[in-house]
Formats: structure tokens, C-alpha cells, sequence
């Protein structure tokens, strides 16, 4: 980083959700703020905040799924008032395209939930407790059960399993409608989910001399559950819908895998239930009187499901702990809006039953420290960590064909990923983002520590006497320990001679960054990349120096 004026572009983000946007056309953000419970017949508010004037005919939603809503006419037009467009949505999680004057807008809406204590919790078995809790919390309300009971041993109806399907794929089906190919009726709750998944292909019924039928009301078998999970996976993973094929090209057979009920498995489940056993492991089957059982014809239920959606959602029971426990932490804060750092003890806590579960404990004792972790919520995992990455695109690396902007979006991107994969709560912010727009940003979300992410140069020619990591600290508590737990294991990996922290609030004119933040807050200076061997190194360590960031975070978040 130069002390030079840096550009400046307007985004605008929004306070409770975050978006992306697609790399077509001329593209701004969008900022998008909601208001109401989300379930099935309790609908979310939500309002899109355009940067620039709209005209009101020229905004539309043109649905979730590319494949659903490739028709132009399955459009819905949205309330306008100046430049912000209303709509309503029916489901916890779900994706928009946003039409505006042929700029379009991709907007992940994910709504906010509180917490639920089942009545029945004490029901759930071990296998299946952690996706249970999951699904209510940090699956966004994917399955809730009644708001009282979760019922785990009931059976799914095809009609519930289509609702379920449609939050899988992010759609809101009630947004547009497609004709109806059944003769049988279908329930008004279910209808869009059933029309747009029978659009995708993922969903189908029974064709007989009177007509397709889809026998909405009938209990799900296991096999049907895995055709519709692996039809999803196909579509969002393998840009295909034909089982069959992947199975012959990968070589995948269930025969070898001792189930000793396979001749009760139908053909037309066969290449479904392969790949969901083989490929996707969302199916383990059942050891009953020491055999293993695939059950291809038992009714699935609604335990059995949420396994299986919590696997189809790529969690496992060790990810499940780090997911669960910070999605808790955000629930706690939400509600008490009180101190949100997390104590020492508490993270102590949350590593050993970590540890037990990497160690495959899978039994009491890592239940007994889950429970407590669980029933100890108000010891959480700690604030909003603000990573703030260099967007200069114009500070060339000496001798490569790239820019600091790039390089150090990669290595955040990189911290980024790692701290959410421990459970923290951490945000990336975009390089279209201003530096004074970034300070606003996490100021507002009430960061708890602020990294900005940088490589150094000099002005005039380095020779390579100008080199080494240099972290920038403020006056704000906190800030020179974070300095310090960064900086130390940055300088052990820089090969050249480092610079020390730096007090960068006692000079004349501190960088935005240092002056603006309101929390513990830091610049990064990794190495300086004007120098040609420097900038090399920056390119081939990357990883290492995420990693190493990333360490130092956590040696701050676990000093509170």
C-alpha cells in the first residue's frame, strides 16, 4: 500500500443479509433490509435499495432458478417507492434475480430466526440431535417443526418433502406459476413448491389411464427422498439430471457394500440411491440384528430427513458443532444485545468437545459438552470480525502481470473462509467498497475487530532495502494487541527484516483505516511487492500468509 489517495466507489450493503452480484452487464449493489417472521404462512418483507433512480416498470424479480425462470414471462413486478422496491417472501432462504433496466441484481436473502426449544428435544436420538439443531438455526428455519415439537419419528408426507426440496434449492415458488400437469389436487401450501420442482424435473408423479397423479398426501419412501436430494444435487453440483449416466461414467455400485436388502431396491431408485450412497453419502443405511439395512421401501422420517439434509447441505457432525455454536452466538447477541465477546472459558469448552468429536468421540462425554456449551449460549464465540482486504487494482507487482488488489483479495478471501469454517462471525467486505464506506460498514455492525489486509511500496524505485511485514495500530483498546498477535507470526514467515508494530494514530495524517474504525483495528502490510523477489514471494505464500493472520486473530479473540 502507498500513502496515496485511494479510488473510492459506493456500495451500499445491507444491514441484516449480504449479496452477491453477478460479473455481467453494468452492475451496482444493491442494499437489502427486511422486517417479519419467515415460515409458511407468515410471510418476510423485504426491500431492495437501488443506488441510482428507478423507473417502477423497469424492476422485476425474475425468480431463483435459472432453470425455472429461464421464460422472460415468468416475471413478477415489484412495489416501487423512489428507489426502493417491496416484495414479500414465504421461505427462510431463498435467492432473487433482480431485473433493473437490463442490469441484473443476484440478492441471497437469508432470514433471521429465533431460537426454538423443542418440547420433544429429549426424544432425539444421538445420531440425529446436532441436525435437528442445525436445521432450526443455522439452516435458516429449514425444518422447525411445529414452532413447539419436531416430532422426529413422524413420516413426511411427498407434499411436505416438495416444500422442503423447494428451501433446498433456494427458490421461492410462490414469487410465479406454472401449469398444472396433475389430475389429483394439490394442497394450496404446496402447489408452487410441487409446480416449480416438477418444472426442474427433480419432482414427477404416477402416470395412469386417467391422468399423472401425485399423491401429495401419501407418506415419502427413502427411495423417493433420495431421487429428489440426489435430482438437487445434480442440478446445483453436475449440471446434469441424469443419474444413470454418472453412475456408469464414475463406476459407482451399490453391490459389495453389504446391504443385505438390495434386491428390495426398484430400478428406476437404483442409480439415485447408488449415487446418494457412493457419491454423496447423504445414505448410510441401518444396522438392525448386525446387518446393514438400506430400507429402499420404508417411509422416511422426519429424523431420517433431517440427516440427510444436513449432510446434502455439506455439514457433518464435526462442522455441525463449529456451525451451531457460532449461529447460537448470533442468536444470543440478537436478543440480549449484550457484551458480545466471548470469555476464555468458553472457548476452552468449545475445543475440547471439538477435540472429542475429531477424535471420533461420539459418545456421552462429547454430548455431555455440547449440552453444556448449549445451555451456556450467553458465553458465545465472540463479535463480528471486519476483514477488509486491499482493493487497489492499480498498484502494479514489480516483474507480475498482477496488483495488490488482486493478491490481497485472494489472502483474504482465503482468512475469510477459514475463520467462518472455525464458527466465527466474520465478514469479507467487496473491493468495489470505499475505505470510508468500510469504517461506516463495521462500525454500524458493531465489528469487534477491524483487519485491513495490505502489501507495501514505496514511492520512487525499491531496491530491496525497503522490505518486510509492518502492522498499523489506532489508539482504540485493543488495537495493539491485535497488532501484535498479527504481526508476530507474519514476521516468522517473511523471509526478509521486519518493521515492528506502529502506532499509526501519533502521525500527522493517519491512514482512513486507523482514524475511522471505532473498534480494535489494524493494517497489515504483509511484505512490499515493488521489488520483484518480494512481490514473488507474496504470490507463492499466499496461504501461508492467510494462515498466519488467521492465527493471530484467533490469539486475539481467545485473549478476551
Amino acid at each position: 500500500m502507498k500513502p496515496i489517495k485511494r479510488t473510492t466507489s459506493m456500495l451500499l450493503c445491507g444491514i441484516l443479509f449480504f449479496i452477491m452480484v453477478t460479473p455481467a452487464g453494468a452492475i451496482s449493489s444493491l442494499s437489502v433490509t427486511a422486517s417479519g417472521a419467515t415460515s409458511e404462512t407468515n410471510k418476510l418483507t423485504i426491500t431492495l435499495t437501488f443506488p441510482d433512480p428507478v423507473e417502477t416498470a423497469a424492476v422485476r424479480i425474475v425468480g431463483s432458478d435459472p432453470k425455472v425462470y429461464a421464460d422472460p414471462a415468468l416475471t413478477v413486478p415489484v412495489t416501487l417507492t423512489a428507489s426502493k422496491a417491496a416484495l414479500t417472501l414465504r421461505q427462510a432462504h431463498t435467492f432473487l434475480y433482480v431485473d433493473n433496466s437490463g442490469t441484473l441484481y443476484t440478492v441471497d436473502i437469508v432470514s433471521p430466526r429465533a431460537a426454538v426449544t423443542y418440547k420433544d428435544a429429549a426424544t432425539f436420538a444421538d445420531w440425529a440431535k446436532y441436525y435437528i439443531q442445525f436445521l432450526n438455526y443455522g439452516g435458516g428455519g429449514m425444518m422447525t417443526g411445529d414452532g413447539v415439537s419436531f416430532r422426529p419419528a413422524d413420516q413426511l408426507t411427498r407434499f411436505e418433502t416438495a416444500v422442503l426440496a423447494a428451501k433446498l434449492l433456494g427458490i421461492d415458488p410462490f414469487l410465479i406459476s406454472f401449469k398444472n400437469p396433475y389430475a389429483d389436487k394439490l394442497a394450496g401450501w404446496a402447489r408452487p413448491s410441487v409446480l416449480a420442482l416438477t418444472r426442474l424435473g427433480v419432482l414427477n408423479g404416477e402416470k395412469t389411464d386417467k391422468g399423472l397423479y401425485f399423491r401429495g398426501e401419501r407418506h415419502i419412501t427413502r427411495s423417493e427422498v433420495a431421487k429428489i436430494f440426489v435430482g438437487i444435487l445434480l442440478l446445483l453440483r453436475e449440471n446434469s439430471t441424469d443419474a444413470a449416466a454418472l453412475v456408469k461414467d464414475q463406476g459407482y455400485t451399490l453391490e459389495g457394500r453389504s446391504f443385505a436388502d438390495l434386491a428390495d431396491v426398484a430400478a428406476w431408485a437404483k442409480p439415485c440411491l447408488t449415487l446418494a450412497v457412493c457419491r454423496y453419502k447423504i445414505i448410510e443405511g441401518s444396522r438392525r440384528d448386525g446387518k446393514l439395512y438400506l430400507l429402499p421401501r420404508a417411509e422416511i422420517t422426519r429424523a431420517e430427513i433431517a440427516v440427510m439434509v444436513g449432510k446434502l447441505t455439506g455439514y457433518n457432525a464435526k462442522d455441525l458443532l463449529r456451525g451451531y455454536i457460532g449461529t447460537l452466538s448470533a442468536v444470543y447477541d440478537e436478543e440480549s444485545k449484550k457484551d458480545t465477546v466471548m470469555s476464555k472459558a468458553f472457548f476452552e469448552a468449545y475445543n475440547a468437545a471439538l477435540a472429542s468429536l475429531n477424535a471420533g468421540d461420539a459418545g456421552s462425554e462429547c454430548k455431555k459438552r455440547f449440552d453444556a456449551l448449549y445451555t451456556a449460549v450467553e458465553k458465545r464465540l465472540g463479535g463480528l470480525i471486519y476483514l477488509s482486504p486491499s482493493h487497489q487494482m492499480d498498484n502494479r507487482y514489480a516483474g507480475y502481470d498482477t496488483t495488490e488488489g488482486a493478491q490481497m483479495i485472494a489472502v483474504g478471501t482465503l482468512v475469510y473462509e477459514t475463520l467462518k469454517a472455525k464458527g466465527y462471525d466474520v465478514y469479507l467486505t467487496p473491493k468495489e467498497t470505499s475505505l470510508v464506506y468500510r469504517a461506516d460498514e463495521a462500525n454500524a455492525k458493531g465489528a469487534i475487530c477491524y483487519v485491513s489486509i495490505h502489501s507495501n511500496a514505496v514511492t520512487g524505485t525499491n531496491n530491496g532495502s525497503a522490505q518486510g511485514t509492518t502492522v498499523y495500530y489506532s489508539n482504540n483498546p485493543g488495537s495493539k494487541s491485535l497488532a501484535k498477535a498479527i504481526y508476530d507470526p507474519l514476521a516468522a514467515l517473511t523471509p526478509t527484516k521486519d518493521n515492528g508494530i506502529i502506532n499509526d494514530s501519533l502521525t500527522r495524517l493517519p491512514y482512513k483505516e486507523i482514524r475511522l474504525p471505532k473498534m480494535a483495528n489494524v493494517i497489515a502490510e504483509v511484505e512490499y511487492h515493488d521489488y520483484a523477489p518480494y512481490a514473488k514471494w507474496i504470490i507463492e505464500h499466499r496461504s501461508d500468509l492467510a494462515a498466519a493472520i488467521v492465527k493471530g486473530i484467533e490469539t486475539y479473540m481467545k485473549s478476551l
